[in-house]
């Protein structure tokens, strides 16, 4: 996997690229959140269920101190889940996997620039402070 900058709207986030078949792992410990994303009609919307658009997975990891957020391309046609919503990860535990060569869901959402498999923020938890993501990712 290789970990770049990328920034938008103010906000620092990592750019993961890595083949397909990678599965990606829990860096820490934490409960996993899974909410599916659509873009509808230029909006995007959670908890829609319009099946002739893809679902765009964004996986939250939330440990006692820090929150990580990885947002994957379409599931399914790019994103394969192995993990549930509400399920306790431990720091290796697969999360996802990449099964495909889309970008993540913010080449859909918002910049068509996007070529990143996974776009990834780290933030410390209860403070919500922005953590720099690329030092996170590329110290694992």
């Amino acid at each position: 996997m290789t970990v770049t900058a990328y920034a938008n709207g103010g906000k620092r986030y990592a750019a993961l690229r890595a083949p397909v078949d990678y599965v990606y792992l829990a860096p820490i410990a934490g409960t996993i959140r899974v909410q599916l994303y659509q873009l509808i009609d230029g909006e995007v919307r959670v908890g829609s269920r319009v099946p002739s658009l893809p679902f765009f997975p964004y996986i939250t990891l939330s440990s006692a101190d820090r929150r990580l957020i990885f947002r994957p391309g379409a599931l399914n046609d790019d994103t394969q889940m192995l993990i549930k919503d509400g399920e306790r990860a431990e720091p290796g535990t697969p999360l996802f996997k990449t099964v495909g060569e889309g970008a993540s869901s913010w080449r859909t959402f918002y910049d068509r620039g996007v070529t990143a498999n996974v776009i990834a923020s780290v933030a410390a938890l209860p403070s919500g402070a922005e953590l720099d993501p690329v030092t996170f990712f590329s110290t694992r």
